[in-house]
């Protein structure tokens, strides 16, 4: 059986363009296609943008299937991704082990070539008649099927995810204290996310002695339960 860390991708990302052909599976074809086909205006309001941001992303969807891709570990330059190492992200154990979950390109691997994108799953868009979550719940269960899932993503991405479909399921949550009361706020779990992908990839291990050696910011495991879940708390 096969275990996989799973990670949300980021809306931050670095624009220097790159010199490889995209990774695009099938779906992402189909996503692209969709999203070039819109007029300016129509992309705009169809992801929400900001006036200062649509040129950038309608140039950068026009230009989604040039060979000037790199990989995502370079593109993604979020609050989680800026905790982990990039050469330790394009290890050979993290080629294998851990996938991000784009809402255009699928779940990828930090070595996938990728170039600058917009989307996510908040937003409603139809593929070729297809809602997008629908198209990539499909796509991302049937790609990750039979593996054993350690959450890390997000649960707007996780959520594409058939659980039922896995080998096993372990979420990994954060607690402002044992009791777990209280959730970490966004920013703090981002950071959690990525110093604790850091760790396992480094130590190339999702042992459970692996986790429970974490420590961040005072965050400790504080245990794992029948509902599949490794808990941080302060």
């Amino acid at each position: 059986m096969k275990s996989l860390l799973i990670l949300s991708p980021s809306k931050e990302m670095d624009f220097t363009p790159g010199d490889r052909a995209p990774a695009m599976d099938v779906a992402a074809k189909k996503i692209l296609n969709t999203l070039q086909s819109m007029t300016e205006h129509e992309l705009a309001a169809q992801l929400q943008l900001k006036k200062e941001q649509t040129r950038i992303i309608y140039d950068a969807y026009q230009n989604a299937a040039l060979p000037t891709a790199k990989a995502a570990a370079d593109t993604y330059r979020g609050l989680a991704f800026r905790q982990m190492d990039g050469d330790g992200l394009l290890s050979p154990f993290a080629r294998d082990r851990v996938r991000i979950l784009s809402a255009l390109y699928g779940p990828i691997a930090p070595e996938a070539p990728i170039n600058p994108y917009r989307l996510d799953f908040t937003k409603s868009l139809n593929v070729e008649g297809e809602p997008l979550k629908s198209l990539q719940k499909r796509n991302f269960t049937e790609q990750l099927a039979n593996c054993r899932i350690y959450n890390l993503a997000s649960k707007e991405f996780s959520e594409r995810i058939d659980k039922k479909k896995m080998a096993q399921w372990i979420d990994v949550e954060f607690y402002m204290d044992p009791s777990m009361k209280k959730r970490a706020p966004s920013a703090t779990c981002k950071k959690l996310r990525g110093q604790l992908a850091a760790h396992l990839i480094a130590m190339e291990s999702f042992d459970k002695e692996t986790f429970a050696a974490f420590h961040y910011e005072g965050f400790h495991l504080l245990s794992s339960d029948e509902q599949g879940r490794y808990v941080y708390t302060r």
